[in-house]
C-alpha cells in the first residue's frame, strides 16, 4: 500500500451504521495508512475539531486523503470524499438543528474544494449535481456490494434459544435505524390494518440517537416485536427465515439491506424510489420476488404486504434465482476494487502524472 495515501476512518469510533460498514469493507484484507483521533476526541463536536484541524494538517501537499464516510477536512484539496446521500441537504428536517445546520454549510463547500467525489448510485450522482451545482465529470459511482459468502456462513452459525424461538414464527423483516426516512411510522400504520393473524412483523434496528429528529413510533400493536439492535449472526438468520423482507424508505443513496435479503432468496417490499429501480433493474421490475409500493402512501403499503405474504412457492423459488444474479452484480471485492483504482489514479494526478 502506498503510505503516501491516507484514509481517514475517524466514523469508526461511532455508533456502527451504513457508513461504518462501507469502511469497513473497503478496508478490509489491505494493509492501509489509516488516521483516526484519539479515543477522547472520536465523536461529536471534538471529532469535528479533530477532522478539520488537525486531520488536515497530518495530510501534506503530495499525500492523498480518503474520506469514505460524507465529512473531512474542508481545507483540504489533496482528499477523495464519498457522499453516500445528500439527504441532509434536500431533507433537513429529519435531522437535528446542529446536525442539519452543520452538514448544510459543510458538505457543499467541501464537494466543490476537494479533488474527486465518490458515491454509491447514479441516483446519488445526479443529487449531488443538483443539489451542490458540481459537474458530473468530478463524480464517480461505484456501487455498494453484499459479501454473500459472509452472509452464507453466518447463516450455518448456531444461535440462542432466544432466537430459535423467533424463528419458528412466521414472520415479516424490518431492518433499519429508526430515523424519519425509514418510513417505520406509516409502515406501522399500514401493519394495522392488514390484520394477519398469525404473521408478526419484526422491527430490527438502532435507537434515533442525537443526529436524527424523533419520529413517533408505537410498538404496542399486535404481532409487532421490536428486536433492537441485533448480531450479524442473528441477522443472517432472521433474513434467511423470513416470509419476506418490508424496506418503504422515503430516501436512500443506496440501499443495502433489502439488497442482501434479495440475495439470500428473501422476497421484498421497497418503496418505488429512483435508487430501488436502478439496483433491482438487472431482474425486472416486475418478478414475482420484487414488489414496490408508494412510500407516501398507506394504502400502497398495504396492497404491498398482502402481495408480499400472498407469493406462492413458485414465485419464491423463482426468486432464489434472481438473487444469484444481483450477487454477481454487486460485491464488495468489486467495489473495494473499483475505488481503490480510482485512488491510485487521482494519486498519479497529484503528483503530476498524465493519465
Amino acid at each position: 500500500m502506498n503510505k503516501s495515501i491516507l484514509i481517514n476512518v475517524r466514523c469508526m469510533g461511532n455508533e456502527f451504521s451504513g457508513v461504518q460498514r462501507y469502511t469497513e469493507e473497503i478496508i478490509r484484507g489491505r494493509c492501509c495508512n489509516m488516521v483516526r483521533p484519539p479515543s477522547i476526541l472520536k465523536s461529536g463536536i471534538m471529532g469535528h475539531l479533530w477532522e478539520q484541524i488537525c486531520l488536515g494538517l497530518m495530510v501534506s501537499p503530495k499525500e492523498l486523503l480518503l474520506s469514505p464516510a460524507n465529512t473531512g477536512p474542508l481545507f483540504l484539496k489533496n482528499q477523495i470524499l464519498v457522499v453516500h446521500d445528500v439527504a441532509t441537504l434536500v431533507h433537513p428536517e429529519w435531522f437535528t438543528g446542529l446536525f442539519s445546520l452543520w452538514y448544510r454549510w459543510l458538505l457543499p463547500k467541501l464537494i466543490k474544494r476537494v479533488q474527486r467525489i465518490v458515491t454509491v448510485s447514479e441516483f446519488s450522482k445526479g443529487e449531488i449535481c443538483r443539489t451542490v451545482g458540481v459537474s458530473p465529470a468530478k463524480i464517480s459511482v461505484i456501487h455498494n456490494g453484499v459479501d454473500v459468502t459472509s452472509l452464507r456462513f453466518t447463516y450455518d452459525s448456531e444461535v440462542g434459544k432466544v432466537m430459535k424461538d423467533l424463528l419458528d414464527k412466521k414472520y415479516l423483516l424490518f431492518v433499519g435505524s429508526l430515523e424519519p426516512r425509514k418510513n417505520l411510522t406509516r409502515l406501522l400504520e399500514a401493519w394495522g390494518r392488514v390484520n394477519f393473524e398469525d404473521i408478526s412483523l419484526f422491527v430490527c434496528g438502532g435507537s434515533v440517537g442525537r443526529v436524527f429528529s424523533e419520529d413517533q413510533l408505537c410498538f404496542s400493536q399486535k404481532n409487532v416485536e421490536f428486536l433492537g439492535r441485533v448480531s450479524d449472526v442473528d441477522l443472517a438468520h432472521l433474513i434467511g427465515s423470513a416470509c419476506g423482507f418490508v424496506y418503504p424508505s422515503l430516501y436512500e443513496g443506496f440501499g443495502l439491506p433489502p439488497l442482501e435479503a434479495l440475495i439470500t432468496g428473501c422476497p421484498v417490499l421497497v418503496s418505488d424510489i429512483p435508487v430501488m429501480k436502478e439496483l433491482f433493474s438487472s431482474v425486472g421490475e416486475e418478478q414475482p420476488g420484487i414488489i414496490f409500493c408508494n412510500p407516501h402512501c398507506v394504502d400502497s403499503m398495504v396492497e404491498g404486504l398482502v402481495k408480499l405474504v400472498g407469493l406462492s412457492q413458485d414465485d419464491r423459488r423463482s426468486h432464489i434465482l434472481n438473487g444469484s444474479n444481483l450477487a454477481e452484480k454487486y460485491s464488495w471485492q468489486k467495489s473495494s476494487s473499483a475505488l481503490w483504482d480510482i485512488v491510485e489514479n487521482e494519486y498519479l494526478v497529484l503528483q503530476g502524472v498524465v493519465i
